[in-house]
């Protein structure tokens, strides 16, 4: 039998019974699905694949279902983890480079997170008034190995809520923070940060940057009196960050979020 069809062109299927999709930088393959069918006593596997049509629509094939049975589809997990210590953390963002090592970012409120070669050590946030700290982990591409996390924030909560890399795999982080006095805001110099106090509000937003190797190179506020938030970051081949959020610090009675910057890769203006 089959189920499932989806119309999608570029799409071709491997003798292995993957999905393989032809995208801009190159072959995207989706692995053949883990299927299991169950009675009320006993659960045993079945094999599916896909497969494309002349129609170029997409099939799961599983060719001995037992129809009087319950049916159930997974997709393959090559591997999973858990990150995190003995309270509440979450991961928000996350990018892979080229090798396939994914980069993660979020926000914690422990003392124990795990970190490694860190550029922030410990949660510099008020830990008995229960604050949160950015955290930034990166991963092997096994999943195998941490090869590096950080926290990353001050005195008040701190978001990581969008991620990005450049060429040299260095990573760009957006979110908003309520810190003021120890958020690290900093750049290279003779660079001054952008923006190097927070204006107030609830939140304003950040962006900063962290080396290959998971060390600071820049970090800035950027938002007005009111709340602001970054919640998507992108960075071109020169290594500029473009950052998308919202923002209330409108109107005459605010301080205005700024209008025109541009975040270069030394993080001043």
């Amino acid at each position: 039998g089959e189920i499932g069809a989806e119309l999608l062109q570029g799409q071709r299927n491997h003798r292995a019974g993957d999905l393989l999709a032809d995208a801009e930088r190159g072959t995207v393959r989706h692995q053949a699905q883990v299927a299991h069918e169950a009675s009320a006593t006993a659960k045993s596997p079945v094999a599916a694949r896909f497969r494309v049509d002349e129609n170029h629509e997409i099939r799961l094939d599983v060719p001995a279902r037992d129809q009087r049975k319950t049916l159930t589809v997974d997709p393959t997990i090559i591997w999973s983890t858990l990150h995190g210590g003995n309270d509440e953390d979450a991961g928000l963002g996350i990018v892979a480079d080229s090798t396939g090592s994914p980069y993660v970012t979020g926000y914690t409120s422990l003392t124990n997170f795990p970190t490694q070669a860190p550029a922030q050590g410990s949660n510099a946030s008020n830990y008995t008034t229960d604050f949160f700290d950015v955290f930034v982990s990166k991963f092997s591409a096994d999943g195998q190995t941490l090869l590096y996390s950080t926290y990353f924030g001050g005195e008040k909560d701190d978001y990581g809520i969008a991620i990005a890399l450049d060429s040299t795999n260095a990573a760009y982080v957006t979110g908003r923070t309520e810190s003021s006095v120890t958020f690290p805001a900093t750049a290279p110099s003779p660079n001054t940060p952008y923006q190097a106090t927070n204006r107030g509000g609830n939140y304003d937003a950040f962006v900063f940057k962290l080396s290959p190797a998971g060390q600071l190179v820049y970090s800035t506020f950027a938002g007005g009196s009111l709340e602001d938030g970054g919640e998507g970051i992108a960075v071109d081949t020169a290594g500029n960050a473009y950052v998308n959020g919202y923002t209330w610090s409108i109107g005459a009675a605010t301080t205005l979020f700024p209008r025109t910057a541009t975040f270069g890769p030394g993080g001043g203006v």
